[in-house]
């Protein structure tokens, strides 16, 4: 497939301004590393790239294929219904409340966030789970918090973080119906 057909089917061209950005970062820090390190920096880092990708790709594959089937697999009018523009507090506390339970890294949430948004999620809601993923993180707090650095910590933690999820969703419907042209688009 050509990168014009692609991005027609996804609504956003191949080679974006995160991608040249990206590729702007790519070579300073090689050049970076071989100025500091000599040229004997660039086998190494290859090494490293190479172990991280045997990591990463197979994870980024598994939850691009979650967010996309889960556009198929869950109507678009119950998500629309929940979690859509009109759903108010009742989508932006469920949309926090799954944000706050799921667990994993970025590369499982953001293809579910973009699948939430091709079935009909509004911005809010969308906004809610990734601030209840992120600042809320419940798996996290088990996992490193209250280990680490006990439960008082992860309790006030915990606390000061529960209305983030609502409060960035509340500000994310009404930056997008203020200023339109910021609405995200999740064409599928």
């Amino acid at each position: 497939m050509s990168g014009q057909d692609d991005s027609r089917r996804t609504g956003r061209p191949l080679l974006d301004g995160g991608f040249w950005i990206l590729l702007v970062l790519a070579v300073v820090t090689t050049s970076a590393a071989v100025a500091v390190k000599g040229p004997q920096a660039l086998p190494k880092g290859m090494w490293i790239i190479l172990g991280d990708l045997r990591v990463i790709v197979p994870q980024i594959i598994l939850g691009v294929t979650v967010g996309a089937l889960f556009t198929i697999v869950v109507p678009k009018h119950l998500v629309a219904r929940h979690l859509g523009e009109q759903s108010g507090l009742r989508g932006l506390s469920m949309a926090a409340a799954f944000g706050s339970v799921m667990p994993g890294g970025p590369v499982t949430s953001f293809p579910l966030v973009i699948g939430l948004g091709r079935s009909g999620a509004g911005p809010g809601p969308l906004m809610s789970f990734l601030v209840g993923w992120e600042a809320i993180g419940l798996h996290r707090m088990m996992i490193w918090e209250i280990p680490f650095m006990g439960t008082d910590f992860a309790l006030l933690r915990f606390l000061s973080a529960v209305p983030l999820p609502i409060l960035s969703g509340l500000l994310a419907t009404w930056l997008v119906r203020r200023f339109p042209q910021i609405r995200p688009g999740f064409d599928g």
